[in-house]
């Protein structure tokens, strides 16, 4: 029986995350990078990500399989409800489930950190990402024509966004990732047996 675990992402993560992003950036529009990031600086990009927000990755039998995070979606104080989102799987995960359960893991954190909105940026056309982040509660707010060039053609975005629900006053300030109780986020990640 396969063992399916989601955890905040640690050091020893990060060459598996980088291979299954370098995939997309050299096989996909999912994302806007012409070349992939070299260890280093991607390390320091999660690092800086793992201060504020949650980098979770999703493994089976202790295997790295996939992972989503949130992060700023604008640098300006008022922005400071809304996060952008991000998920990439490894390709032969893809249509099983797993980045459901990872954005809803991803969410259930959010909702703790008083983050309001979630922004999902999809290079169109892409229609099953549209579908599954649709599946999640995600709405259209727009779209930017021919706003990136990869591949030798102008590419176009959609803009999607999730509103999640609060319970507390949306006023307070969001909560820092390293300012939630560990036991807390522990308990939102557990998957159920």
């Amino acid at each position: 029986m396969n063992e399916h675990q989601i955890r905040i992402s640690q050091e020893k993560d990060i060459a598996v995350m980088l291979h299954i992003y370098d995939y997309y950036v050299k096989n996909s529009l999912i994302t806007f990078d012409h070349e992939t990031p070299d260890e280093e600086s991607f390390r320091k990009k999660i690092q800086a990500i793992l201060l504020s927000y949650p980098v979770l990755v999703y493994e089976i039998n202790h295997e790295v399989v996939g992972y989503a995070y949130a992060s700023l979606f604008r640098e300006k104080k008022a922005y400071q409800w809304t996060v952008e989102s991000t998920i990439y799987l490894l390709p032969k995960e893809k249509s099983k489930g797993i980045g459901s359960v990872l954005y809803s893991k991803l969410f259930s954190i959010l909702k703790l950190q008083k983050i309001r909105s979630v922004i999902a940026v999809i290079t169109i056309p892409n229609e099953e990402s549209i579908r599954f982040h649709q599946k999640h509660g995600f709405t259209s707010c727009g779209m930017i024509e021919d706003i990136g060039y990869k591949f030798e053609q102008w590419r176009s975005i959609e803009m999607m966004r999730l509103i999640l629900p609060q319970t507390a006053s949306i006023l307070k300030e969001p909560i820092l990732l390293k300012d939630l109780s560990p036991e807390i986020v522990s308990s939102s990640l557990a998957l159920p047996s």
